[in-house]
């Protein structure tokens, strides 16, 4: 399995998106950096311990869990994205003072893009737009609020003319995922990568041969190690917990950057990797 894996520097994101695979120690240490990063650089490993109600090997087992050698280089590497030259759009109030609810909405949202953007593994929306331009069907599955999104990129994908199915069911969804085989795609879209409609669908099709895709918000989801290639687009907590509205909206433009990168590469296929 091929994961989507955080840009050198963003470990905000990185943080974010393996959230469901911390211990529950590591997981309070990472909350504790996702609502405050700027001030634990300022931080010793046992004031975050305290901080977080854990312990300063619940810290040092958190950098590791992340793939940082050790405390040190996440407080560099905090220091790092809060510089102006890594930094978000972020919406400010027009007198130049703190923004109010309706701009920090808008700044969660912007904040999320500019994350997703600098993120997202190119190479694999490549071998995502490969499987879905060459496959004799493509099966999308989802349910819940990821439905809209399903039906809108079948409607997408089916209007630039490749073979593409979408039954809101979720029990048509299994049946026709247990009927695909290794020409077909089956491509699963759930924020959370939790959803067990959706992953018994994905397991279907990888019972079957048919390769698989998934978009969902965590890395270390169940949906995330079932599919073939996983393309992690989701966004941290914001200051009016607008996070679940901004993972829509990233997924959205994950979509959208499918398609055009398919009409892309129709229209060019010398330019396919």
């Amino acid at each position: 399995m091929e994961l989507s894996k955080p840009a050198a520097g963003d470990v905000l994101e990185s943080v974010r998106s393996r959230l469901p695979g911390f211990s529950r120690a590591e997981r309070r240490v990472a909350e504790a950096v996702l609502e405050a990063p700027w001030e634990v650089v300022h931080m010793s490993a046992a004031r975050l311990a305290e901080v977080s109600g854990s312990s300063v090997g619940s810290v040092v087992r958190f950098c590791h869990a992340l793939g940082v050698p050790g405390y040190q280089d996440l407080k560099i590497r905090l220091a790092q994205r809060h510089n102006p030259a890594w930094s978000s759009p972020a919406v400010r109030s027009v007198d130049g003072g703190p923004p109010d609810a309706g701009q920090q909405v808008f700044a969660d949202m912007a904040d999320a893009l500019f994350d997703t953007a600098r993120v997202l593994d190119a190479a694999l929306l490549e071998r995502a737009v490969g499987l879905l331009i060459n496959a004799q069907r493509t099966l999308i599955v989802a349910t819940g609020t990821s439905s809209p999104f399903a039906a809108d990129l079948a409607y997408r994908l089916t209007a630039i003319g490749l073979p593409v199915s979408y039954p809101t069911e979720v029990e048509t969804q299994q049946a026709a995922a247990r009927r695909l085989g290794p020409q077909d795609v089956c491509f699963a879209i759930s924020n959370s990568g939790t959803t067990s409609f959706t992953i018994e669908s994905i397991r279907a099709a990888n019972g079957n041969g048919a390769p698989t895709v998934a978009l969902t918000s965590f890395a270390n989801s169940p949906l995330s190690k079932l599919a073939d290639v996983v393309l992690v687009a989701g966004s941290r907590q914001g200051a009016y917990r607008s996070e679940e509205m901004a993972s829509r909206l990233v997924h959205l433009a994950v979509l959208h950057t499918l398609c055009v990168l398919i009409v892309r590469r129709r229209q060019n296929p010398a330019r396919s990797g």
